[in-house]
């Protein structure tokens, strides 16, 4: 063989390991924006160190390119100047009440981190696919892998020890009815990000044009929904919410009702099978423990009790409103309980009533609509149907979350916004 004919082998080669380099720096991305993991040992986060890889790898692409493009579309400094209107104008609201610093350290977080790790990630999603179909996969498999994560730390005491010396993990675990995997959350917030998770793993389920590929991701989606029972029960309801949603507006309907049944049928399964199988006395109180928490509202249900659950009753019992004209529009200035920071104030954990106690609707509304901006940008940017229906239900399933927690200053439904936008923005701009 000459050396002519070897160059395309040798090129086909690079270009191979360059795209598996992509992929790992997506796939980190992601898990940084997503779990929010801080490593143990220097108590820091991964978000800025990675942002300082992926400028590394932007810069040795232009040079094995030849042309440095450090063109930025104006959507993009758009949606950044936004995003920081909205987080700035709240935080000055604030310091006209208890000054409470939470927004001044989410534009730090947003602006040094997420902000640029987002459009980074998008970036690095190779020109010959569309971003958002592309990052959706790898996020469900992302998703995938932390399930297992997830099981085994509920499961196994050395893998819950590694995985503390790798990040730092809360102590809400202890309960026994909660793991964390590989991440520094628990409960709700966590299982928001697997939400997000299998909502892409249903969206590339009910896509895929092969039965092959269909059953790997429901495999996917199925893995992701077993192991929510350790995480949190929001998790749950934001998949049913998207479930719902594609049920009604796609064309595959009879997909996702006859898939949604089979995956719910195997869950209810394997959950009693286990249940009547385990023979270790501490094992199965522990698990009964969790399928009792988990599936409170299903057994309240069959018992008579009707769908509710003990969060729904804290949740009806901590609607409480301003009294007064200033609380209902710049807020009181305060997100914490500040006479005790480890309580939310007013005692309230529901999402848009402490936003609204902190800036009021004034800057709750700044909040609100900079996320209805960004994903409505973002869904008439879209080119096909199946990624506008993906685009819109996250968004949709973010304003569920927010009747639970305050979700919608978290950095993962934040920096999936961007991706959402930037993803859209960039198929806009490869194809232009």
């Amino acid at each position: 063989m000459t050396p002519e004919s070897l160059a395309p082998v040798v090129a086909a080669g690079g270009a191979s390991w360059r795209n598996a380099l992509r992929g790992g720096f997506i796939l980190a991305g992601l898990y940084c924006i997503l779990y929010s993991p801080v490593l143990a040992f220097s108590k820091t986060g991964l978000v800025r160190p990675l942002v300082i890889v992926g400028l590394l790898g932007a810069l040795v692409s232009a040079a094995r390119a030849g042309v440095l493009d450090v063109r930025i579309p104006r959507a993009v400094v758009i949606v950044a100047a936004g995003l920081f209107f909205a987080l700035a104008f709240g935080q000055m609201l604030a310091f006209l009440g208890g000054a409470d610093l939470y927004l001044r350290t989410l534009v730090m977080a947003v602006f040094t981190g997420i902000l640029p790790l987002t459009y980074l990630v998008v970036w690095a999603v190779p020109s010959d696919r569309h971003a958002l179909p592309y990052i959706a996969a790898a996020t469900a498999v992302l998703g995938s892998i932390q399930s297992g994560l997830i099981l085994a730390d509920w499961l196994f005491a050395p893998a819950r020890a590694l995985f503390g010396a790798l990040v730092m993990q809360p102590e809400a675990i202890d309960e026994g009815i909660r793991a964390a995997g590989l991440t520094s959350m628990t409960g709700d917030g966590l299982s928001v990000s697997q939400a997000i998770c299998a909502v892409c793993a249903m969206y590339l389920a009910v896509n895929a044009d092969r039965r092959l590929v269909m059953a790997g991701w429901a495999a996917g989606l199925f893995a992701i929904l077993a192991t929510m029972m350790f995480v949190g029960r929001t998790g749950f309801v934001l998949i049913a919410v998207f479930a719902v949603f594609i049920a009604v507006f796609h064309p595959r309907r009879m997909r996702v009702i006859s898939g949604t049944a089979i995956l719910l049928g195997t869950l209810a399964a394997g959950v009693w099978y286990i249940t009547q199988s385990i023979d270790d006395a501490r094992l199965s109180a522990l698990f009964s423990r969790v399928v009792s928490h988990a599936f409170e509202a299903v057994i309240g249900l069959g018992e008579g009790g009707g769908v509710r659950t003990s969060s729904t009753d804290d949740l009806i019992s901590m609607i409480v409103f301003p009294d007064s004209l200033k609380g209902w529009l710049i807020g009181y200035g305060f997100y914490e309980n500040p006479a005790s920071p480890d309580e939310n104030y007013m005692g309230t954990d529901i999402g848009y009533l402490r936003l609204l106690f902190y800036v009021g609707m004034i800057g709750s509304a700044l909040i609100y609509l900079w996320y209805l901006w960004a994903g409505s940008v973002a869904f008439r940017t879209l080119h096909r149907a199946q990624e506008r229906m993906l685009c819109a239900g996250l968004i949709a399933c973010f304003f569920v979350s927010q009747l639970k927690f305050s979700f919608l200053l978290l950095l993962a439904p934040m920096g999936y916004t961007l991706i959402l936008f930037f993803s859209a923005v960039q198929d806009r701009f490869r194809c232009a």
